[in-house]
This record gives C-alpha cells, sequence and structure tokens, in this order.
C-alpha cells in the first residue's frame, strides 16, 4: 500500500494554516476529486496531479466560496454532472459545470486560480439545522439529504423540487446511502438505529438497532456504505461489546452477524467494495479488511493528527481518498504483488442490476426444479408381499406373485427378424441352491472355486404373449414419447446389423462367392402366437437377395420372411397385422384393425419385410424392394416405391418415412407433401469406407439403430459407438457423438443436459447409446488408463460442449440447445475467454441495422436468437471478468428493444 500527501492538497486560510476537512468525494470518471471544509469552501482537484508528483497538470481546478457556514459534505452525481455540497448553514447548492469557462485565472478577492468554471445551479433549502450528508441514487432521479433536524429530504434529480420529508428518527440523522441498484437508502442516526427506506414509495423496511446499542453520541458522523454488490451494509459506529466496530448487516435479514473490531474510538465512517471495507476513526486509525479473514488485512495507527472525517475509493477500487479534522487529505494507492490476483469489482450499477437479475433467475430455477423434481405426486410404494406369496414359499422355491412389472428384452438370436418375440417377466422363478468347490492347498489353506453367476439359476420360464400385447407394452416404455424421435427397432439381433465393406481405394471387382448376409444363420427363433397356438415356423426362409448386392461397395443383412408382423399404434389403438404367404397362390394377408374389428385388408403377391406407421399413414417394405403405403383407413397413397434392393431399416415419424436398403443407400420421404429432403444417400462414408484400403471384403461396424424425427433428421449409431446424422442442407453426414468425448469430459451424459422439461434429449440418448456400445466392446479398461491424462488436457471440456451444442442446433432439439448454450456460456466466461465470448454473443445478437447484403437468421433450433442472447447474459451476470462484454450487450439489446417499440407504433 503506498501513501501519498501532497502538502499542497488541503484546505488552508490567508496564513497559510490547514483547516479541517469534512468530507471527500471523487468523480465517477476519476479524474477530479471535491473536498469541503472548515473554511466553508467548496474545492476540487485533479487526481491525476496528485498521483503524478512531476505533472504539468493544474493541481486545483476550481474553488468555491458560497456557503456561509462549514461544508460538512460533498458528493458528485452518479453522471458526473451534478456536484452537490451541504453545509451548516442548512442550505444545499447544487454545482454544474460551465463548459464555457475555462482558465478564468483569479477570482476576485481571492489568490486562487480557478480552472474549471462550476457554478451554483440550485439553492435548495429545507433543514431546520445542520446538513450532514447527501447521497444520489444510482439513475441520478433523486438525492437525499439528513441533517442535525432529524429529517430525511428526498429532492427531485433534475428539477430539485422537494418530494418528500420524512421525520421518523428521534435524534440526529448523521449518514445516509444508497442500494448500488436504487431499491433502498439506509440512513443513521444518534438514536442508535439505522434504518432501511424503500425508494419506491418511500417507506419504512426495517429498523436495526441491535448492534449499535450503547454506541457513543460523540461523533461528528455515523456514515454508513452500501457494498456495491448490494448484499451486505457496513453500519459505522457499533459496539461490540465494550469495543466499537463496524457492523455488517445482511440484505434481506437486515440481520449484523459479522463485526469488525480493529478501533479504540467510535468508527466515523467505512465504505466497503466487494470483499474490502476501510474504516476510519477518531483514533486517527485506518483499518482495510477483507471479509474473507477474520483479521485486517491492513491497520495504520496516527495517519493523521486529527479524527478522520470522511473516505472515498476511486471508481478503478485500486485508489482510497481519506480527509482528517487536521486539513490534509491523502491518497493510498494499492499495489498487488507479483503473481497475486485482485477481487473483480463492479464497474457500472448495470452490471450490479445484471447481477440482481442473475440471483432472481438462479432462485426462480431452483424453485422450478424442486416443483418438477416433486411433480406434486406422492412417491407410490409396491406392495411385495400377499397372502397367496406367504402361503406358497416353500424349501428353496420362491414364486413372485405380486410384484410384476413390465419388462423389456432385446432377442439374443442371432437370426435376424423383423419382430422379436418378447415376453413378460416371468411367473415362476426358481433359484438353486449355490455349491461351491472346496480345494485346500500346500500350505493348509482353503481355496473356494468361483462360480459363474449367470449358471447359478435356471432361466426364467415364460409363456408367450400375443404379437399385439407385446408391441403396446414396448410403445408404452419407448422413448418416442419423450423425445421427437422414432422408436428403435426391437427386431434387431444382438449387435445389430451387420455390414460389409469395400475400400474406395480399389476398383469395383464384384465377387462371386461372397457371403450374402452374415447374420443368416441356422437358428431356431422364438414362437410368436395369438391366442390360439399355431404350429407353424417363426421364419419361413431368408429373404431373396437382390443380383445388385453382390457388385456394391456395401452389404447390409436383410430380414429374413417372417410368418407373422404386427404393429400397433397407441393414439388409435389400431393395429397392423401382417402374415406373409407363400407366393401368388397364397399371398400376403394385410389387416388393420381396432379392438378385433377388421377395418380393412388387402393382398400382397410378395413377402413383407418391415413395418411402420403412425397416425398419417401405413407402410411396408417388402422382399422384392418395395414400399408401399396406405391411407390410415386403406388407401393407397402412391403406387409402390421402387428400390434398389431390399430394405433394411424402415422408421416413421410424423410425416416422414425413412428406409435404408441392403446396398446401404438412405431414402427419406415427406409422405404428406409427396416430395424428399435429399436424394438416396450412401451409408459408405459413416462405414469407414473412405480409410478402407483392402480391396476385399471386410467386416465394418454394424448399425445398431436408425431413427427418424419430425423434421426429417435421420440419426444413426453404430456399434463402434458413433452416431451421425446426415445434413440436408449440406449433402453431408456429420459426426454428433462418439466414443472419444467420452473420455475425460464431465459433461458427457450428464443428468445435467436435460432439457427445461426435465427429460433427456436426443443428444443425451445417443451419448447413451455411445456408452452401451463402448461396455459391449470391452473398452472400458482401456478407458480407464487414459481418461486421467485426457482430463489433464486443457478446454477439453469446452470442445466437447461445443460440439453438442452445434448437434443440438442440426438435430432441432431446442430443450437441449438452450441447456447446452447455458452450460457451454458459463464455461466460456468462468475460464475468461473473452474473444469466445464475444463471437458467440455477436452471433446471437446479429446485425444491428438491416443490412441486405448480410444474410442473418434470427432462430436456431427454433428459438428466438435475442431472447438466447438475454438469457446467457443473465446466465453469467455474476462473471465480472466479462462485464465490459455483458453490459455491453444487455445494453445493445435495451436499444433494439426501445427501435422495435417506436416502429410498431
Amino acid at each position: 500500500m503506498l501513501f501519498i500527501k501532497p502538502s499542497w492538497l488541503g484546505h488552508f486560510d490567508e496564513r497559510n494554516e490547514a483547516k479541517a476537512i469534512f468530507s471527500v468525494h471523487i468523480s465517477p470518471d476519476g479524474s477530479r476529486l471535491a473536498s469541503g471544509g472548515f473554511d466553508s469552501k467548496v474545492k476540487i482537484w485533479s487526481t491525476k496531479a496528485i498521483l503524478e508528483e512531476n505533472s504539468n497538470e493544474p493541481k486545483q481546478l476550481c474553488s468555491m466560496s458560497i456557503h456561509t457556514g462549514v461544508v460538512t459534505t460533498v458528493r458528485f452525481s452518479p453522471n458526473g454532472k451534478y456536484l452537490a455540497s451541504g453545509s451548516d448553514d442548512r442550505i444545499i447548492i447544487i454545482w454544474q459545470i460551465d463548459p464555457m469557462g475555462h482558465n478564468l485565472g483569479k477570482m476576485l478577492g481571492s489568490n486562487e486560480t480557478n480552472v474549471e468554471n462550476w457554478r451554483s445551479f440550485r439553492r435548495l433549502i429545507g433543514h431546520d439545522n445542520d446538513i450532514q450528508d447527501l447521497a444520489w441514487i444510482h439513475d441520478n432521479s433523486i438525492l437525499v439529504s439528513v441533517g442535525l433536524d432529524s429529517a430525511i429530504i428526498v429532492w427531485h434529480g433534475s428539477t430539485f423540487e422537494k418530494l418528500k420529508k420524512i421525520d421518523a428518527h428521534q435524534s440526529h440523522v448523521k449518514g445516509i446511502t444508497f442500494d448500488p441498484v436504487g431499491k433502498y437508502f439506509a440512513t443513521e442516526s444518534d438514536d442508535r438505529t439505522v434504518k432501511i427506506w424503500r425508494t419506491s414509495d418511500y417507506s419504512l423496511e426495517k429498523t436495526v438497532s441491535k448492534p449499535f446499542k450503547n454506541s457513543p453520541s460523540t461523533t461528528y458522523f455515523r456514515r454508513p456504505s452500501w457494498s456495491p454488490d448490494g448484499s451486505h451494509i457496513a453500519g459505522a459506529n457499533a459496539m461490540n461489546g465494550p469495543v466499537s466496530s463496524v457492523a455488517v448487516i445482511e440484505r434481506g435479514t437486515w440481520t449484523s452477524l459479522i463485526n469488525l473490531i480493529g478501533h479504540e474510538g467510535a468508527v466515523e465512517e467505512d465504505n466497503k467494495i466487494m470483499t474490502i471495507i476501510a474504516c476510519g476513526g477518531q483514533d486517527r486509525t485506518l483499518s482495510i479488511w477483507n471479509t474473507m479473514n477474520p483479521r485486517p488485512i491492513l491497520v495504520t495507527q496516527e495517519i493523521a493528527e486529527k479524527s478522520i472525517g470522511d473516505l472515498c475509493w476511486s471508481p478503478d477500487g485500486l485508489s482510497l481518498f481519506l480527509c482528517s479534522y487536521d486539513g490534509s487529505i491523502e491518497k493510498l494507492l494499492s499495489k498487488y504483488g507479483h503473481g497475486r490476483h485482485g477481487a473483480v469489482l463492479p464497474e457500472s450499477t448495470a452490471q450490479l442490476e445484471l447481477e440482481a437479475k442473475t440471483n432472481e433467475a438462479e432462485a426462480n430455477a431452483h424453485v422450478k426444479r424442486m416443483e418438477d423434481l416433486m411433480g406434486g405426486i406422492e412417491p407410490v410404494k409396491m406392495d411385495c408381499t400377499s397372502s397367496e406369496a406367504k402361503s406358497e414359499i416353500s424349501n428353496k422355491e420362491i414364486e413372485s406373485t405380486t410384484c410384476t412389472e413390465k419388462h423389456q428384452t432385446t432377442p439374443t438370436s442371432k437370426d435376424f427378424q423383423t419382430n422379436a418375440t418378447l415376453s413378460s417377466a416371468s411367473s415362476n422363478i426358481i433359484y438353486k441352491s449355490i455349491q461351491q468347490k472346496v480345494s485346500i492347498t500346500k500350505d493348509g489353506k482353503k481355496r473356494l472355486a468361483p462360480q459363474l453367476l449367470s449358471n447359478l439359476s435356471d432361466a426364467p420360464i415364460s409363456n408367450p404373449l400375443p404379437e399385439s400385447h407385446l408391441q403396446t407394452s414396448l410403445k408404452e416404455q419407448s422413448p418416442a414419447q419423450t423425445l421427437d424421435l422414432s422408436e428403435p427397432s426391437y427386431a434387431l439381433p444382438k449387435g445389430g446389423i451387420r455390414s460389409l465393406i469395400i475400400g474406395n481405394k480399389r476398383k469395383n471387382r464384384p465377387e462371386e462367392n461372397e457371403e450374402q448376409h452374415p447374420s443368416q444363420k441356422k437358428g431356431k427363433m422364438k414362437q410368436t402366437n395369438d391366442q390360439a397356438k399355431i404350429d407353424v415356423p417363426e421364419f419361413i426362409r431368408p429373404a431373396v437377395i437382390c443380383p445388385s448386392t453382390s457388385v456394391s461397395q456395401i452389404r447390409l443383412g436383410v430380414p429374413k420372411v417372417i410368418s407373422f408382423l404386427s404393429m400397433l399404434v397407441n393414439v388409435t389403438n389400431n393395429t397392423l397385422n401382417v402374415r406373409n404367404g407363400t407366393g401368388e397362390r397364397k399371398p400376403t394377408r394385410i389387416t388393420v384393425a381396432n379392438k378385433g374389428n377388421v377395418l380393412w385388408t388387402e393382398f400382397l403377391p410378395k413377402a413383407v419385410l418391415l413395418l411402420a406407421g403412425n397416425t398419417l399413414f401405413w407402410a411396408v417394405g417388402c422382399e422384392d424392394g418395395t414400399i408401399i403405403i396406405w391411407s390410415p383407413h386403406g388407401r393407397r397413397l402412391f403406387p409402390s416405391i421402387v428400390l434398389e434392393s431390399s430394405p433394411c431399416f424402415l422408421e416413421c415419424q410424423g410425416p416422414f418415412l425413412m428406409c435404408i436398403t441392403s446396398i446401404g443407400l438412405l431414402h427419406v420421404w415427406n409422405v404428406v407433401l409427396e416430395s424428399s429432403p435429399h436424394p438416396p444417400v450412401s451409408l459408405a462414408p459413416i462405414l469407414d469406407a473412405a480409410v478402407s484400403q483392402s480391396s476385399e471384403l471386410k467386416s465394418a461396424p454394424s448399425i445398431v439403430s436408425a431413427s427418424i424425427n419430425s423434421v426429417g433428421q435421420v440419426i444413426i449409431t453404430l456399434s463402434d459407438g458413433d452416431g451421425f446424422t446426415y445434413n440436408a442442407a449440406m449433402y453431408s453426414w456429420l459426426r454428433i457423438s462418439e466414443s472419444w468425448w467420452a473420455v475425460g469430459s464431465q459433461y458427457w451424459d450428464s443428468s445435467g443436459f436435460k432439457g427445461a422439461s426435465g427429460k433427456s434429449g436426443i443428444i443425451t440418448m445417443l451419448e447413451r447409446r455411445t456408452d452401451d456400445e463402448i461396455m459391449k466392446l470391452g473398452r472400458g479398461r482401456f478407458l480407464q488408463k487414459i481418461v486421467k491424462s485426457a482430463m489433464l488436457l486443457e478446454g477439453y471440456e469446452g470442445f466437447e460442449t461445443s460440439n453438442r451444442l452445434s448437434s443440438a442446433a442440426i438435430l432441432h432439439s431446442p430443450d437441449e440447445y438452450k441447456t447446452i448454450l447455458n452450460v457451454y456460456t458459463r464455461k466460456i466466461a468462468e475460464e475468461n475467454m473473452k474473444d469466445k465470448l464475444e463471437e458467440l454473443c455477436m452471433y446471437l445478437l446479429g446485425p444491428i441495422l438491416d443490412d441486405p447484403y448480410i444474410t442473418w437468421k434470427p432462430k436456431v433450433a427454433g428459438l428466438d436468437k435475442r431472447e438466447l442472447l438475454k438469457e446467457i447474459l443473465i446466465t453469467i451476470g455474476k462473471q465480472r471478468e466479462v462485464q465490459r462484454i455483458t453490459t455491453k450487450y444487455i445494453e445493445a439489446l435495451e436499444e433494439l428493444n426501445k427501435s422495435t417499440d417506436i416502429s410498431t407504433t
């Protein structure tokens, strides 16, 4: 801490004797320092001349001597336009600089030279006794004065007419301070109370008296100070037992749990900025506190010859000015040591208002989250005991009778079928006793042989359910109800659809004796039937492979021809049933029924492999590579769509229908508009065809899921954990999820990325699929080895989060985009990445003026960009390191709103 005490800085009479100074205040731009003292003068000094000893700057800018009594307080207005001074002559004078009056020379009857001309703009008369303190509100709208007449007077900030006079204190009022946001102001009096007032109606909010009991009344002033963040008031001249102290009053509760002790005499004034408090008292001691520490960080004794009268911080928070009754003014300049970082202070009231909005938004978000978690639903307790269960418990047998749950099982057969046969939870489960083998080693120790857990109990014995019952259960638990995505196919074999590829760096040589489908292995499938058992095989035969497959670069597994297929649409309770025939003499029968009532029937001379449907249409994929689409009531919407090979996937969502064929071509149609968002697309890029250099067929990652959302966006997940989508506008595949991001990123598959509705989104679902595939590949140990080193990569999470953000925009997932945007913005703000934050804000704000040469989309993922900008600025409102960016864009949004209002009116 550097102390600067120029000999020329003070109030002196004609005999050059120093006169007491009672108040100092610095202008908002930090260029001027005003002082008022016993000589009835108000003086304005150049702060640059105080700091620079050999500066050519004029030291004293102006001296005003209109007051007829001692000047007790001086205060600049927040905009720097006015200077208010109060005196024991009971008059407040509002000073205003005259821009035309510069270098006026010596004033009449005075030896002092005025560089600036500050003229008396208004004289405010209203107090009946000495004026002790003044304070402006942050927006200059009102000025409040207090005095020894126990009155509080509120003046208009522009016209300076008297608005309100408050007589609530029982003794002299000696100090006033404003809440930085302007919601409250606090006054301190010799009646040993601090009163909190509302600025909206000037009514009393709270009276705080406990910390000030038995405090002395011998001080000239009791000037409190409100912290710049608005959370605390530092009350001067409090008592902690027999010792004078500073009471720190908490906002909202208005209680004082902290006392700063360090003075032997009454504390005259204190001023708090962030966590730093400066206190000066009658004991001529200045103490500076950091509220994070129990002891002061600086104590200076006998810094002046007489009591300290007033303190003020410079706008940058690095300099402290104090005045004393000995007629001196001192400046304390803080100097941080090497490598130390100081606290970041608010630079404007706009930053404080933004922080207040941030606190309010966080509180509302917390309340909403609790409401979402509770939901007003009482937890349901499942009763797993019944008289029947108790009576049927026997030795080594336990029969489950009451706790029946809907289980969803995945087909484990290697044979690929379109409709997998699933069963409900078993009604009888028999657990065998465990018999372990004990062996004795040479040293006489016993060892137990390990047992395979999967062999310790028999598989549950289950009864097959009708296919329609199965589909109903699956659809009730399907992610399609929570995501804008077609439900995954439950007919896939274990490991997904296998694929074979030929590298791009070779000539296309079709092989003669290639294996048509790796999954075409012999095996018996589980049986599906209706209420009456039908003694027929589950599948009839393998599908006939199109000849074009043998010369294709990609070859996907083709479903087998199954005897019976069925699917249910929950909304209408309509069921599509297909019973495949053997040819033209025994055609395939297609029926749609509702609760057993047949709505319509049609016959096809070909076998059906796949089904899809919703409330808009029904569709089937046939063995010969044709797609047939009907309306809900059985009218053919199109002639048969003829494809190049047999279908492997057939999914629908909303008006869109998706099909992937056995040679790896993706087709998407808008059934309602009778159009397609893009031409057929090959899956070769995502199946590693570009990196393969083999001229022979080689195994490629399997397709474990393929879905489509209501805007026609296709999402495919592979067995290596990667997830892809096709961007129709760019005619390119985009990787939106990969196993690499699962290593070391704290945001991967995070529950914190749930949308506003509290449900997981598409990206979170894809990341969970990636996790599942990584574990299936047995890569868990490998990832554990490299996770520590990956966590050390600086900014790793930020890169993954930005990838998630762009993926949410591509997938038109508004809830996820908003959530990820908040997380990403908070991350770059905490790491002080100002360039990235500035770029993001500019992207969301867009052009201020209409420019025909600039193409700007006002929405992203269906959300308004400027509303998103407003939300993220509130999210990072507490990050003062980037306050110059946040306040700039807050002001820009306000100006845009004003211009919009004007244009609409």
